[in-house]
């Protein structure tokens, strides 16, 4: 439910937490908001078994083009930064994760 009509899509991606750690699991689920102070049902296509990593917030992205900082150097939808960042991060390389995170274009919300 929004106040006011975002001008740009939002974004939703189920995710876990494991203490400071947040972890994608399943698919971000991208969306045009109906109106203010209208609900939405929405319904997540989740990858990894949820006894394992249960959902326990979502990451919101107001996807919307925006500056990343080194090692990006460019101008980038959020989604595709988160998602850049997490291919990044499975092999060790943390800096395109600091690099989103500086830019502050993504909400962790935790339930």
């Amino acid at each position: 439910q929004f106040a006011e009509i975002p001008d740009a899509q939002i974004c939703l991606i189920p995710a876990t937490h494991q203490g400071p750690a947040v972890m994608m699991v399943g698919n971000p689920l991208c969306f045009w908001p109906q109106g203010p102070q209208k609900i939405q049902q929405l319904t997540f296509n989740t990858e990894l078994s949820e006894d394992r990593f249960p959902i326990d917030g979502v990451i919101i992205i107001k996807d919307q083009l925006a500056y990343y900082g080194a090692p990006f150097k460019k101008f980038m939808l959020p989604l595709d930064a988160y998602l850049t960042c997490q291919r990044h991060l499975q092999s060790g390389d943390a800096g395109f994760c600091q690099a989103v995170a500086t830019a502050q274009t993504l909400i962790d919300h935790r339930f």
